[in-house]
């Protein structure tokens, strides 16, 4: 079965990609990446309130629309706070075209490909991405073709190492620290996890990849770094049963920050500090969004968080909770190491007008749902 809402959304991502691929200049490209991001955002929001037949597999039809605002929003994020000179608009609309089409095709067969393709656009010829995504590809193609133990096996190999599960997970560093921002943002939007099927040992694997990377994240000494460890926790939390939906929106918003930090400076070393003063709105957004993946009260990832020890195992719920608690120290640690200790004499500009224009409502939605859990069992239904 196809849902149309989320359909609706991938064309527009699609025709999006064309457009901007039409535009010469990088600064005009960024500018029709945003205007196409906020028709996407606009198509979802319009989706999620239209009622649509139940979809065959493991999303239903609301959380196929809710999930495309979500993945609509962080293309927001990546079109406005993406630097001009490594934007990649192109690219980066593909791949969202991708992830909303993994929701409006519910076929295991058909999903399995569209994750197969993300891979082969993002792919640059870095033989360590191809040595871990490609099988990665195969498998899920492979176990949803396979019917049996045989298949699921497959898959949630195919998922774990999609996902950087560890000890799958010596790519994800390397992509994060040599691929521009944007596309590693649009990378991870692909939920991967509608195709993970339900075993104890993958959710085990889930939270002990969530504690190991928060545990990594935590000790590092670099902003980048850090990012490539939070979004690696973010992931095994999913496969542990987090949703998805929060985590994309966040872990974009956070990568996004990290990215137009990037930009402002030459380094993101721990070691050099920021001016907190030159940059509020920056850090604040830092904070925000880090603090909603590490489930902080009045923030969307506590709902999340709240919940999702109650719906496992002791043993592994103990583990999340403590993958949560080092991931808000992560975070912490972060937003003071990039953000304070440094004279206010860098010169370092703040958020600008169109960054803010992607930066606001993405918080927005995440505080109020943090303020109001239910709405997102509703956008879930």
């Amino acid at each position: 079965m196809i849902a149309l809402g989320p359909l609706a959304v991938a064309l527009v991502w699609l025709v999006g990609a064309i457009i901007v691929g039409r535009v010469a200049d990088p600064r005009q490209a960024r500018r029709a990446a945003t205007w196409v991001a906020s028709v996407a955002v606009a198509v979802s929001a319009v989706a999620v309130t239209l009622p649509e037949a139940p979809l065959a597999g493991q999303v239903s039809a609301g959380a196929g629309a809710a999930g495309c605002l979500a993945i609509s929003l962080a293309g927001l994020l990546v079109a406005a706070m993406s630097p001009v000179d490594g934007a990649a608009p192109v690219l980066a609309a593909r791949l969202f075209a991708v992830a909303c089409g993994l929701l409006a095709f519910r076929y295991t067969v058909v999903d399995a490909a569209l994750l197969a393709l993300a891979t082969w656009l993002v792919w640059s010829g870095d033989r360590l991405f191809a040595r871990y995504q490609f099988p990665a590809a195969a498998l899920l193609i492979v176990g949803a073709l396979l019917p049996g133990p045989a298949g699921t096996i497959a898959l949630a190999a195919g998922v774990a190492i999609r996902m950087a599960a560890f000890p799958a997970h010596a790519w994800f560093p390397r992509f994060v620290d040599r691929t521009p921002i944007g596309v590693v943002v649009a990378y991870q939007a692909a939920p991967v996890v509608l195709l993970e099927p339900s075993t104890v040992v993958l959710t085990a694997l889930g939270a002990i990849t969530a504690l190991s990377a928060a545990i990594f994240a935590a000790a590092s000494t670099d902003g980048r770094r850090t990012l490539a460890y939070l979004l690696i926790t973010t992931n095994g939390l999913v496969i542990a049963g987090a949703s998805w939906l929060v985590a994309t929106l966040a872990t974009a918003g956070l990568a996004m920050t990290v990215g137009a930090l990037a930009a402002r400076r030459d380094s993101l070393s721990f070691n050099e500090g920021g001016d907190f003063t030159a940059t509020p709105r920056l850090a604040v957004s830092y904070l925000v969004f880090g603090l909603s993946l590490a489930g902080f009260p009045l923030l969307a990832g506590f709902a999340v968080g709240h919940h999702l020890p109650h719906a496992l195992a002791t043993p592994v719920a103990i583990i999340v909770v403590v993958a949560l608690s080092v991931t808000g120290i992560a975070v912490v640690r972060g937003f003071l190491a990039l953000f304070t200790r440094r004279p206010p004499t860098t010169g370092e500009r703040d958020l600008t007008p169109l960054e803010n224009y992607a930066v606001v409502p993405a918080m927005a939605v995440l505080v109020l749902i943090g303020l109001a859990p239910g709405l997102l069992t509703w956008a879930s239904a």
